[in-house]
């Protein structure tokens, strides 16, 4: 029975060391998000939107932070940093985690997803911690042209 008791208390020790774990991974999420929110949100002419648990399937959220130019002179401004070179479509590449404009391989580790809309003067730029949050986005991505009619 002592040993049962030892096993559960071990096993109560593990519990709670992957939800500390696990929390200290969405706090790290959150403070890249908000300083990226801070640094867009500043600026004049941008409207700029964040969404944190955004559902992207049942088991998979992500955050997002969605920035709008207001006119077509803050859009130009926005298309040289991000060196977005299309004017229809859409641009989508992988950003580095604290600056999505910056174009970086995907090698599994975090990183920003971006993609923008010249057409809407829309980037929305999608904070992915793991390889899991990368495909999802994808998948989801993938789901929404499919349905588009």
């Amino acid at each position: 029975m002592k040993t049962l008791f030892n096993h559960l208390i071990l096993l109560l020790a593990l519990a709670a060391t992957l939800l500390a774990l696990q929390g200290c991974a969405v706090d790290s999420r959150n403070d890249m998000q908000s300083e990226l929110y801070k640094r867009y949100a500043s600026r004049d002419g941008l409207t700029v939107s964040q969404v944190r648990g955004m559902r992207i399937n049942d088991s998979v959220k992500i955050d997002v932070l969605i920035l709008v130019a207001d006119d077509a002179k803050v859009w130009q401004d926005c298309t040289e940093e991000f060196d977005i070179r299309n004017s229809e479509g859409v641009a989508s590449w992988i950003g580095a985690p604290a600056h999505p404009e910056r174009r970086v391989a995907w090698d599994g580790n975090p990183c920003c997803k971006v993609i923008a809309s010249p057409a809407k003067q829309t980037i929305s730029i999608y904070t992915l911690q793991n390889d899991v949050e990368y495909q999802s986005l994808l998948d989801y991505q993938l789901n929404l042209l499919m349905n588009t009619k």
